[in-house]
């Protein structure tokens, strides 16, 4: 009997521990399959292996949703790709051994209570409300995700595999909004800045360069201590040698030394964050570079390949009318009109 029918049955709802949806789908969850669903569990494998046979609901965020949040919170969009794909081939695997009463369904569209979604959980459901359920990452972000989970073959894959899983319908994240979205954000920064980088680089390049400057101050600062240290090293070595003689201003000297060795170390160690914070900025700015120059290159190409188009529509235009114009005059009823136009054309007297 399928359990999504049986008004008795109960469920085990498997999300990931970090996912941003969570709250929402278990409110929805409690409104359609009210006191039949339980907490949510993070790990599908452990389920696959406990060898139960209660169903499981697994909620699962589109894919293009979960690489988009990685982006924006790492700035990497190879790294956000391989993470996903880490955590999505063992739970994949362990879909596959309890495919019998496994219930994908999209994380969003069931947090937004989507008709379709919902029924295939239980039919007769009424969804609630959709509240509180966080928005999307930038369009931007949504649109790099969509790109490389497209262009990878390995992410394909597990899209296609997770699409023949999932029960209703999925939500629509790359849609033309989106599209116009990203496009009026991109304009928008290209009018008002001379170098324009996306919102969230900005914000980070502008962090880090304040970062830089705390640090260069710090030098500067432990540059200044440890001048004084050996000035007062000095100071200490001269009255010590007064009072007390040789000995103890050579004890002086030594715990002088000592600080300033210490000194010395610190500075070196904000030397080395410096460094790396610059070396960061620079990497930054580089993957700026390329996003910006990818963006022209892709507009000139555009550009080239519509003036081809249009100079090769221009040429066909004119072959025809050539060859429509030589087939006229090889017709017969040119050759006969011959005479006729010769007339016409002849000088009157």
């Amino acid at each position: 009997m399928d359990s999504r029918l049986d008004p008795q049955a109960r469920f085990t709802l498997v999300m990931m521990a970090d996912d941003v949806l969570t709250k929402a789908v278990v409110s929805q969850l409690a409104q359609v399959l009210p006191g039949r669903v339980s907490a949510p569990q993070p790990d599908l494998r452990a389920l696959a292996a406990g060898g139960a046979d209660q169903p499981v609901i697994w909620a699962l965020p589109d894919p293009v949703e979960v690489v988009a949040r990685t982006i924006a919170a790492t700035g990497s969009v190879a790294g956000a790709l391989a993470a996903w794909k880490v955590r999505m081939a063992p739970a994949l695997a362990a879909a596959r051994k309890m495919r019998r009463r496994l219930s994908l369904v999209d994380a969003r569209a069931l947090a937004l209570g989507e008709a379709q979604t919902v029924a295939a959980l239980a039919p007769a459901a009424k969804p609630a409300p959709a509240t509180a359920v966080p928005a999307l990452p930038e369009p931007v972000f949504l649109l790099l995700a969509s790109a490389a989970v497209q262009r990878d073959p390995e992410a394909a894959r597990y899209v296609a595999e997770l699409a023949a899983l999932r029960r209703g319908a999925p939500a629509d994240l790359v849609d033309m909004a989106c599209c116009e979205a990203a496009a009026r954000d991109y304009a928008l920064l290209l009018a008002g800045r001379d170098d324009p980088t996306p919102a969230h680089m900005e914000l980070e390049n502008r962090l880090l360069r304040e970062n830089l400057a705390l640090q260069i101050e710090q030098l500067a600062a432990a540059q200044t201590a440890a001048e004084l240290a050996m000035q007062e090293a000095v100071q200490d070595a001269v009255q010590a040698a007064d009072q007390a003689g040789a000995q103890a201003a050579q004890a002086a000297v030594a715990a002088k030394e000592a600080e300033l060795t210490l000194a010395t170390a610190k500075i070196k160690a904000l030397q080395r964050q410096l460094d790396d914070a610059t070396a960061q900025a620079v990497q930054r700015d580089a993957a700026v570079a390329a996003v910006l120059l990818a963006d022209q290159r892709k507009m000139l190409e555009d550009r080239t390949a519509e003036e081809k188009a249009r100079a090769d529509e221009e040429k066909a235009r004119a072959d025809a009318m050539q060859e429509e114009l030589q087939r006229v005059y090889a017709s017969r009823s040119w050759r006969v009109t011959g005479p006729l136009r010769a007339l016409r054309g002849a000088p009157r007297r």
